[in-house]
């Protein structure tokens, strides 16, 4: 399930590019990318050996800074760059052709070629530290920059706490246990304040032993995900038009908003890492302000499909690894630190701290929750990545007013709260044969800004598991809502959104085919099927529920007497079964009409690979040639579940090490 458990070969837009290995030297790496791409004029940099007055024509003629060749370069060109750290904020305004694109090659590997937006002077280690507890291991260091969004040590995020206080003590403003590593930067002293891991399972406490990675400040509106200077990105795509340009083999580090920034079409994000950042790749896409009476920022923000169409499109990101470490394991470990008797707002504190402000952030402006993209148009494609160790996959900051979103064969694990997100606009949006393991939910569709309601929608042949372990966390720690599937319209966001307060109306109906929901297998133990925001009092229209195989521990509500009537979604041909015999699954309703309920997850008959055990010649799985054709896309697809006849896309292969680009 991991990155690059089968190799692939990719054909890199018409030409070809090589994976190098960490260790391979300069020479080595440029002797290999001008033999691959041989039919690109080749130009060199070399952030170790180059010089920017030299011509960059040749390995002994590179330039050294990104900044310089990305001035240079034209239509054809392929900037082979060495491994070696390189300063960010690369700003390119030329276009390629797509007969001829521009091309920026990294050596593939992580933290290989670098681009880092880090203060230099800590991350060489070239300035003190200071002891100024010893007994807690608290650091301090003079920082004259703005305060920064993000500080690493050796690739570990530290938490961003809200007080000097809070860090030492290692708890939320919330009054909640918060990570037990963290920083503080105190703007009035100018002082930056570090706590490391006291068990020392990230090494040594002392700061100057690791690598240290303090950020630029981060962007601007209410989650700070606006980017308006050159700090904010490693490498930016600029000015509108079509790019043609392949970003491929580079680690981005500590920017301020994105690894990678586009304003322009046509641009591909491949092999790349990113640590430390708030988003992957972030669009430039910006939300229509309105007045806001209750002073509330986020409900000020509208839906513009004029400013989408001017927003960069045809954005593709592939074989990428982003994570932000160890959010994930935080998580864990606060958990095993509460009480039994915990109440459910300390639970979710806990678990949620890096959710936002309310639950112990400085600001909205430090929260995790944006995911891999942010700010997406039209026509971006997500495949074959390997998301993990975060808060969200795609979050609403991601998709909320995306068109023709596809979602494709990648893995989105270890994630705190969802895999996709679909609220709050998302138009035509394709979730498909992606791989969810160990998150809280998969997937939501839950618009929170009103219409236009998100739609239509498609979630399929997707597989949902979680571990044992992580199954059993989650319920230990008595969390009542952890669904597949999170549904429905927030009546109280409503009250909270003035275009809405004259909007009587209380139905939701999905436009287009609708919210379409089939032919997935979800092994949910510990979870429920189903968490209805807005409870009933939401009329949902037009959602399709149907071919998919649920094993789950209860339909949508632990409450019985509260149990979801039939005929409120269309629930059609769903094979379920409880998480464990003996206790209450989804159930007839969600089994719906040609359904089956099943007693347990067993006589589902599917193999370590979810695949179906069919074989007519003895019994076999009630998911084999059992499905209808259903509503929405109108599938007809043999089996009930993912795993049809012939399937060959699971265990996916995804991440930088799942291609060699070696053609």
């Amino acid at each position: 399930m991991r990155r690059g458990i089968q190799k692939t070969i990719v054909a890199l837009l018409g030409f070809a590019s090589v994976a190098v290995h960490a260790e391979s030297t300069s020479a080595l790496f440029f002797t290999r990318v001008s033999k691959a791409n041989r039919t690109m004029r080749m130009r060199y940099v070399d952030a170790d050996a180059g010089h920017d007055g030299n011509t960059g024509t040749s390995p002994a003629q590179a330039w050294k800074t990104l900044h310089h060749a990305a001035g240079q370069v034209v239509a054809g060109d392929c900037v082979a760059v060495a491994p070696g750290v390189y300063r960010g904020g690369i700003q390119l305004r030329a276009k390629g052709r797509p007969d001829a694109p521009i091309l920026f090659l990294g050596d593939g590997s992580e933290n290989g070629t670098v681009v880092t937006l880090a203060d230099p002077n800590i991350r060489a280690g070239n300035q003190s530290w200071t002891l100024e507890n010893e007994e807690t291991s608290l650091y301090s260091t003079s920082y004259a920059g703005r305060p920064p969004v993000r500080v690493l040590y050796s690739g570990n995020d530290l938490y961003p706490y809200s007080s000097l206080a809070g860090l030492n003590s290692f708890s939320t403003s919330t009054d909640v246990p918060g990570p037990r590593h963290g920083f503080f930067f105190n703007k009035e002293t100018q002082r930056l304040y570090l706590r490391l891991h006291p068990s020392g399972k990230y090494g040594s406490l002392d700061p100057t032993e690791h690598l240290i990675a303090v950020s630029p400040p981060t962007g601007s509106r209410f989650d700070g995900m606006l980017v308006g200077e050159p700090c904010h990105y490693g490498i930016g795509v600029l000015d509108p038009g079509d790019a043609h340009v392949v970003i491929d083999g580079f680690t981005f580090e500590t920017p301020g908003v994105a690894g990678v920034y586009v304003e322009a079409n046509h641009v591909t994000v491949r092999r790349c890492w990113f640590q430390g950042c708030r988003a992957g790749v972030a669009g430039n896409y910006r939300d229509r302000l309105t007045t806001d009476p209750l002073g509330l920022d986020y409900m000020s923000l509208r839906h513009d499909p004029e400013t989408r169409d001017r927003s960069a499109s045809q954005i593709t990101i592939e074989y990428c690894d982003f994570h932000q470490k160890p959010s994930f394991d935080d998580a864990v470990e606060l958990m095993g630190l509460l009480d039994k008797s915990a109440s459910e707002d300390e639970v979710y504190g806990a678990f949620w701290h890096r959710k936002a402000a309310e639950k112990g952030l400085p600001n909205d402006h430090y929260k995790y929750e944006i995911g891999m993209v942010s700010r997406a148009a039209s026509n971006w494609s997500l495949r074959q990545n390997y998301i993990h160790d975060a808060f969200d996959g795609l979050s609403c900051h991601a998709v909320s007013s995306s068109l023709g979103m596809r979602v494709e064969q990648n893995v989105f694990e270890r994630l705190l709260d969802n895999g996709v997100e679909s609220e709050d606009h998302a138009e035509d949006m394709h979730i498909f044969r992606n791989v969810f393991i160990d998150n809280f939910s998969p997937v939501s569709w839950q618009p929170i800004r009103g219409r236009p309601w998100a739609g239509p929608i498609y979630i399929t042949e997707n597989i949902m598991f979680n571990t044992p372990l992580y199954q059993d966390l989650w319920i230990d720690a008595g969390f009542t809502i952890r669904p597949i599937l999170k549904i429905g319209v927030t009546q109280k966001s409503w009250k909270r959104v003035p275009h809405l307060l004259e909007d009587k109306r209380m139905e939701a109906t999905v436009p287009g085919d609708g919210l379409v929901v089939a032919h997935n297998t979800a092994v949910f133990k510990g979870g429920r099927t189903l968490a209805l925001i807005g409870g009933l009092g939401v009329d949902l229209q037009n959602v399709h529920i149907y071919n998919n195989a649920f094993v789950a521990a209860y339909l949508w509500d632990l409450r019985p007497e509260r149990d979801l009537p039939p005929g409120h979604l269309d629930f059609r041909s769903n094979v379920v079964a409880p998480s464990f015999p003996g206790q209450p699954g989804p159930g007839s309703v969600v089994a719906g009409e040609k359904g089956r309920v099943l007693a347990s997850s067993d006589a589902l008959m599917i193999d370590q690979n979810f695949r179906p055990i069919c074989d007519k010649t003895k019994e076999e799985s009630p998911l084999c040639d059992t499905a209808i054709r259903g509503a929405g896309m109108g599938l007809d697809l043999p089996n009930i579940g993912a795993i049809q006849p012939g399937a060959t896309w699971y265990p996916l292969s995804v991440g930088p090490a799942a291609t060699n680009s070696n053609d």
